[in-house]
């Protein structure tokens, strides 16, 4: 086929196409490249092909010549795939392009030119800009709605929210989309809405129109919120589901409002029938009550006749306790309601710590306060636990100083026993500490009480008990009885720095200081109310007796441990020539097999 028969086909086609030669000077440009330049020049070199054509990048500048795709593909040899730039016409109309471009090669891998392909890309850039920008309005009027706005996918992920729950919850929206809708944090802490919302799904699912709901959301304050909620099913034409359209509107002043009407209209009539705390009504001339309920009767422990026949607040309140009342009605004088803290005395002497919540109740014509209702609740348990909880800082305080104690005696030992080696103190001390630590993990974990003997002994040999350190080396077996025996904290404490010193002493000079050597560890109940822990180390190294000095671990064993295991305990340590023996006799904390 001729040239001229390629050329009448390439005129067809509905893309652009350039041909140039080897030096880049172009030979043929189809009808629909002319259509898009506006005009056809030939014999352009590639310096000129930005100038002749006006042509620019996207940003509306003049297109380098040498960074142009068919100038790329003709000096480089480089294949150029979807390059966008724009053309200006003669007419001053701008077509945007998208081309592709790469060289010609003969039969022999000679370069004989380049073509480049092009296509009018106007109309599709306009469209996309138009649909930008309609997004761009959409999302403005969607996050310019005053009430919450969310739009699911149908298994119910988030694929738009507005902005005013954002701004409400105080999240990003990077929190919210691409997650399920109940997984959201304004259901954080509310259970039951998170529960409802894959349910509302599927009854919108079901319904001609939108699903009604009140419900319930957190703030960025912590505060709980009520809210209006209807989902809505959006279908195609033929009836599939494309997404559900959450929409809600806070309610909670509403409702506050409502709830506020209904107690002023029925006079604390529901108030007085159902509440569980104390409520009162006391006439502000008198000083008297008018009202009582049940609650507030159990509370000062009185009959209902005798705090209406003639007794007020300060009849019932701690002496230290009255100008507490004074200043309450100073404060409703001003603001119309009052909250405080204050103690009652019961007929018997029983003090009780109330919060009572007080408002007034109705005004004279100028504007007089004539009636006062106060809300009572019991807070003697809360002020109990807040004694509770001061003693229990004061026996934390205690601990910190007895651990730090024992730190310090651990810091003395060990220097006196490393004889001026800082290095041989650093690593002993170090693993001191570390078996000190794991006493207090396993104490933390069991709420500084009654722990498991099982537990204790795994913790203080899991050096040696772990895979790292080779489990088949170190033996350790429980009877059944033994592994359900508890010890104090103390005992704890004892028994886990005291099993450590024996595992460091056979690593360092015993058993496990050869390849073969073994440690076999047994415990079983001596007594109902005593433990017996033995300790027997074999094929190690030949023991010429007890050694002649005394070291930290010897002392630790010998001293420190009985006396933290308590009265009856006893720790022994025969130097075998085949091995150290040793033996703990431990009292337990309560009977064996019963629960801790």
């Amino acid at each position: 086929m001729a040239f001229t028969d390629y050329a009448a086909v390439l005129h067809q086609v509905a893309e652009g196409v350039i041909v140039a030669d080897v030096a880049g000077s172009i030979v043929f440009i189809n009808e629909a490249a002319a259509r898009m330049h506006g005009v056809a020049h030939f014999q352009i070199t590639p310096p000129g092909y930005s100038s002749a054509y006006d042509l620019r990048t996207e940003d509306g500048l003049p297109y380098p010549s040498e960074d142009l795709p068919l100038a790329r593909a003709v000096l480089r040899q480089e294949r150029v795939e979807e390059a966008r730039w724009r053309i200006r016409r003669p007419d001053g109309s701008e077509v945007l392009a998208v081309g592709s471009a790469k060289p010609v090669f003969d039969s022999n891998g000679m370069q004989t030119g380049a073509v480049l392909t092009l296509r009018d890309e106007t109309a599709r850039d306009a469209a996309e800009r138009a649909l930008r920008r309609s997004e761009e309005r959409f999302r403005a009027i969607f996050d310019q709605q005053f009430q919450f706005m969310a739009v699911l996918s149908p298994t119910g992920l988030t694929l738009e929210i507005n902005e005013l729950p954002l701004l409400v919850a105080g999240i990003a929206r990077e929190q919210v989309i691409g997650r399920p809708f109940w997984d959201a944090p304004f259901w954080e802490g509310l259970p039951e809405m998170r529960e409802a919302w894959p349910r509302r799904l599927t009854a919108a699912l079901e319904a001609a129109g939108p699903v009604l709901s009140a419900d319930r959301f957190k703030t960025a304050s912590g505060e709980v919120r009520t809210a209006d909620a209807a989902v809505t099913a959006v279908r195609t034409a033929e009836g599939e589901l494309m997404f559900f359209v959450i929409q809600a509107t806070d309610t909670t002043k509403r409702r506050d409002a409502e709830a506020a009407l209904r107690e002023s209209v029925a006079e604390f009539r529901a108030i007085f029938e159902t509440a569980a705390a104390g409520v009162t009504e006391v006439d502000r001339r008198t000083g008297r009550y008018l009202r009582v309920n049940r609650r507030f009767c159990e509370i000062v422990d009185r009959q209902e006749a005798d705090l209406l026949g003639g007794l007020g607040p300060d009849d019932v309140s701690h002496p230290d306790d009255r100008q507490i009342n004074a200043a309450a009605l100073a404060a409703m004088d001003a603001a119309g309601r009052h909250e405080a803290e204050k103690r009652y005395i019961r007929p018997g002497g029983d003090v009780i710590w109330v919060r009572v919540s007080a408002a007034v109740a109705a005004r004279d014509a100028e504007g007089r306060a004539i009636r006062t209702v106060t809300v009572v609740q019991d807070i003697t348990e809360a002020k109990q636990a807040e004694r509770r909880l001061a003693l229990l800082v004061a026996e934390l305080n205690h601990r910190a100083k007895n651990a730090l104690a024992t730190v310090q005696v651990l810091a003395e030992q060990t220097l006196r026993g490393a004889a001026g080696d800082l290095q041989r103190f650093a690593q002993n001390f170090l693993m001191r500490l570390q078996a000190l630590a794991r006493a207090h993990d396993l104490l933390t974990q069991h709420s500084w009480e009654a722990t498991r003997l099982e537990a204790v002994a795994s913790a203080a040999l899991s050096l040696w008990l772990s895979e790292e350190m080779g489990s088949a080396r170190v033996a350790l077996q429980m009877s059944e009885a033994a592994k359900r025996a508890v010890v104090t904290p103390r005992q704890a404490q004892a028994l886990v720095l005291g099993l450590h010193e024996l595992g460091m002493n056979a690593a360092k000079h015993g058993a496990l200081s050869r390849a073969e050597g073994r440690v076999n560890v047994t415990c079983d109940l001596s007594g109902k109310n005593s433990a017996t822990i033995k300790w027997s180390e074999v094929q190690g190294p030949r023991l010429e007796g007890a050694p002649v000095r005394q070291g930290f671990g010897t002392r630790l064993l010998k001293r420190a441990v009985p006396q933290d295991l308590g009265p009856g305990s006893s720790v022994s340590l025969d130097f075998m020539p085949a091995g150290l023996n040793a033996m703990i006799r431990v009292p337990l904390l309560k009977r064996p097999g019963t629960d801790c």
